[in-house]
Parts: structure tokens; sequence; C-alpha cells
């Protein structure tokens, strides 16, 4: 498993997360929930630009983030080829149930 994959399965997550986040905020707009009172009651354009916030808040902490994640999966890497019986096989970690399910 190269970086360049597990920077895409990332990729792929937030992606997901993004698509869900704002999923859930239209479903809870269009139920009501932001306009309990009036300082929380959104317009169109407002709840609009709040979006728009939240998708931008969540690339910029997947672009900051990701050379964390990279240099870890390298790290990993390097530790169990020092430690494996099988120094040139390629290690590819566990990919979690909740990974598998945002691929699809």
């Amino acid at each position: 498993m190269s970086t360049s994959s597990v920077t895409v399965s990332v990729a792929e997550l937030v992606s997901f997360i993004k698509s869900k986040v704002q999923t859930n905020l239209v479903e809870s707009n269009n139920r009501g929930e932001f306009r309990a009172g009036e300082s929380l009651a959104l317009g169109d354009l407002e709840f609009n630009k709040l979006l728009r916030v939240i998708d931008l808040s969540i690339s910029e902490g997947f672009s900051l983030g990701m050379n964390n994640v990279e240099s870890a999966l390298r790290d990993y890497t390097k530790e169990v080829q020092k430690t494996s019986q099988y120094k040139n096989d390629i290690v590819i970690p566990l990919v979690t149930k909740e990974v598998r399910k945002a691929r699809k």
C-alpha cells in the first residue's frame, strides 16, 4: 500500500464526512431545528454560507492533517519492515469496517 493510496482513501473518507455533515444540516434545517429562536433563525443565504464554511473547514483540516497521516504511515511501515522476518513484503494496515463503508 503506497502513501498515495492512503491519501486517496483518506480523501474519500473526508469527502464522505463532508457529504454526511451537509446532509444532516440540510435535514435539520428542513425540520426547522435552526428556527427555535430569532437569534438562531437562518435564511437560505446564511444557511448556504454556513454550509460553505463547514465544507472549507473540513477541507482545511484534511490538508493540514494529511501530512501527519503520511508521516505516521511511513514510520509504521519502516518499523514493521525492520521487525518483520519478511523484509521485502508490502505492509498493508488493517482497514476498519467504518472506512470500508465510507468507500461504498
